[in-house]
């Protein structure tokens, strides 16, 4: 059975750690390579992600092509542009969207490590 992140509440804590950690990625690595092309092909990538407590799975299938990173699971879709910097986050179910930059990720990312 395919669990959604509305009906599972670690699937969401998954998706935001994961979200987090591409994030993270994308701050240190981004610098590096900022004159290259990540992906010169279009690569396409299905993971299931099993959390072992509930046992619930959810399929995330992630796009690559040039600069640009695409993660849709269920309704959901995270788009990281490199090359402007930015994270695109749309929710269809609720039909909303947001995009974020990568310098205002690294500021918040630092505001929690202090208040911890």
């Amino acid at each position: 059975m395919r669990a959604s992140f509305r009906d599972a509440t670690s699937g969401r804590r998954l998706f935001k750690t994961v979200c987090v950690s591409c994030i993270l990625t994308i701050l240190v690595v981004t610098p590096a390579i900022a004159a290259e092309v990540l992906f010169p092909e279009p690569l396409h990538i299905t993971r299931e992600i099993t959390d072992p407590i509930s046992g619930s799975t959810v399929t995330v299938d992630e796009y690559c092509h040039g600069n640009r990173i695409g993660a849709v699971e269920g309704p959901r879709t995270a788009i990281v542009d490199y090359e402007r910097g930015e994270i695109t986050s749309i929710d269809r179910s609720r039909g909303t969207f947001s995009v974020t930059s990568f310098e205002a990720v690294a500021s918040a990312q630092q505001g929690a490590g202090e208040s911890a």
